[in-house]
């Protein structure tokens, strides 16, 4: 069963989400490779709803306020202790009195160490989807990018349009972008596949969004851009084959 198999139910995507946000950025790179190959646009979209501390900062004052409010001195103190002198006092500026002198302390006592800072942004993140769900924190006023459809996973079988996220076609068109252009292989005969797509059918798509009339026009192109994530599945299954092989050849000689 692939990996995936097991987040594509209702809830399955936001899961899989947490674990990405928390598990470190060294698996979080290798889970999201493994994503990839099973899917692009499923890689693609967990991705773009990733929170890191960069974009976290670069929310508005009150949104921050509404997540270290949220959270414990230790925890926001550990955060804090990991940024620059401006950064610090901005995070700072958005706690009340009496949660800042407390945070200021901790600052003083003693710096925290690499499993103490790496625990109290798993607790950011969480606090994040937490807020989230509740509804306290508006992420789609927040971050429109970062708003989570509920019916996601409904959205990316059916390659409906999602914030933030390429459509199929243009997920397809980027990874063939990154191949190779050689000759022969499988990485020629996907890009004649994806250069027999007309730009006029691409441009009837965002015409459809207006016009009933071109219906048919967009159910031949999703068949079409099925067709081609099949044989995209099947590309990357070859390019796999090939390159186990390769490096059998390479450890041999």
């Amino acid at each position: 069963m692939a990996m995936l198999d097991r987040y594509k139910k209702t809830g399955g995507f936001n899961q899989l989400l947490t674990l990405l946000e928390t598990c470190g950025s060294v698996k979080q790179q290798k889970f999201l490779e493994i994503v990839r190959q099973e899917d692009a646009r499923w890689a693609d979209a967990l991705t773009a709803k990733m929170i890191d501390l960069n974009r976290f900062l670069s929310w508005s004052d009150s949104a921050i306020a509404e997540v270290t409010g949220a959270m414990m001195e230790i925890n926001v103190a550990a955060i804090i202790s990991s940024m620059d002198e401006t950064q610090q006092t901005r995070l700072l500026g958005t706690l009340p009195h009496i949660k800042r002198r407390k945070v200021q302390d901790l600052l003083l006592a003693q710096k925290p160490s690499a499993g103490e800072l790496s625990s109290s942004l798993n607790k950011l993140f969480e606090t994040i989807r937490r807020l989230s769900q509740e509804g306290v924190l508006r992420l789609d006023k927040v971050d429109p990018p970062l708003f989570i459809d509920a019916d996601i996973e409904d959205r990316l079988k059916q390659g409906k349009d999602i914030a933030g996220v390429s459509t199929a076609a243009e997920s397809l068109a980027k990874a063939v972008a990154s191949l190779p252009t050689s000759d022969t292989g499988p990485e020629t005969r996907h890009l004649r596949i994806v250069n027999s797509i007309d730009t006029n059918e691409l441009q009837n798509v965002a015409d459809t969004k207006t016009a009933k009339s071109h219906d048919n026009e967009v159910l031949l192109l999703k068949r079409k851009i099925q067709l081609l994530q099949n044989e995209n599945i099947s590309l990357r299954q070859e390019l796999a084959i090939v390159s186990s092989k390769l490096d059998q050849i390479r450890k041999l000689s």
